[in-house]
């Protein structure tokens, strides 16, 4: 069995609203611990000279953190594709299907949404 040697700090700390897990340390200096979501370990483990530098990297963090969501997000509908791709249809082409020759591609137009697919 191993031993999680971050789990009672990352109980004790907050959880933003996007997520990222925060402990702010106050003792022998300005300290700030920051976990991803589904992390173990934190990213940040930093000392700070002051509370504003410590605030402004928190809050460049959330932002980083608030576009990697979006990103993934947009990436993930890019690969979903749309509702008349995944409702294809053999038979709503013209013609029929391609047979297979080896190494050679086909393009057909879809009549629904104009997409040209190649096979």
């Amino acid at each position: 069995m191993r031993y999680d040697i971050w789990q009672t700090e990352r109980e004790k700390a907050e959880v933003l609203e996007c997520g990222l897990k925060v402990t702010k340390e106050t003792k022998d200096g300005l300290y700030m611990k920051i976990w991803k979501p589904k992390a173990k370990n934190p990213y940040c483990n930093y000392r700070f000279r002051n509370i504003e530098a410590r605030d402004e990297y928190l809050q460049e963090q959330i932002k980083g953190h608030e576009e990697h969501i979006i990103t993934v997000k947009q990436r993930k509908l890019q690969m979903k594709g749309t509702d008349e791709m995944v409702d294809f249809n053999w038979d709503d082409l013209d013609g029929e299907p391609p047979e297979d020759k080896g190494s050679e591609t086909v393009e057909i137009t879809c009549p629904k949404c104009g997409t040209k697919i190649k096979l």
